[in-house]
């Protein structure tokens, strides 16, 4: 297919690299480094190549990699878009870069706050009790409108009941 690709958009073979899937992204840069791709553009640029230092991307790289055999860190995001994780990408990005730091393997636990609203009064508690029993952290992203309010409402309050460290982001009405 490099052959194919090269062809059609007419570039020379080198020039074309096949990435396949990686372990994680940040695994991508020393790939890419292992294929020489930044000379490459370099030179297509006219600019002096100079190879690049990339010891610490790689303990970061390997780093990320081990965490997987680490103790985690369960983060409850307690939302009302948990069917669209993309909302949450910031999120979920700077909690991941939060538990690498601490040397924690993230484990985020979905709850979507609407789901509460369908229980009666004396059902919320349990429900909510059930679904953050055990969580190292809570977390309520942003939303706006009704819907869910209950359930972050209550989300808060076991937090505080509980201590366990809360972050509210933004209720927004």
């Amino acid at each position: 297919p490099r052959a194919k690709i090269a062809q059609a958009a007419n570039l020379p073979l080198h020039h074309v690299l096949s990435l396949p899937n990686l372990p994680t992204p940040y695994k991508v840069p020393l790939f890419l480094d292992k294929y020489k791709c930044s000379d490459i553009i370099l030179k297509e640029l006219s600019l002096e190549v100079k190879r690049p230092k990339l010891d610490r991307w790689t303990a970061l790289a390997n780093h990320l990699i081990n965490l997987k055999e680490a103790a985690s860190v369960d983060i409850a995001v307690v939302g009302k878009y948990t069917g669209l994780l993309d909302s949450y990408l910031s999120i979920i990005k700077a909690l991941f870069h939060a538990a690498y730091f601490i040397n924690k393997k993230l484990n985020i636990i979905w709850v979507e706050a609407s789901d509460i609203d369908k229980l009666s009064e004396k059902d919320q508690q349990d429900w909510i009790s059930k679904k953050l029993e055990g969580v190292d952290g809570i977390l309520i992203p942003g939303g706006f409108g009704e819907r869910g309010t209950q359930g972050k409402i209550m989300a808060a309050k076991y937090a505080r009941v509980n201590n366990i460290p809360f972050f509210g982001i933004c209720l927004g009405f």
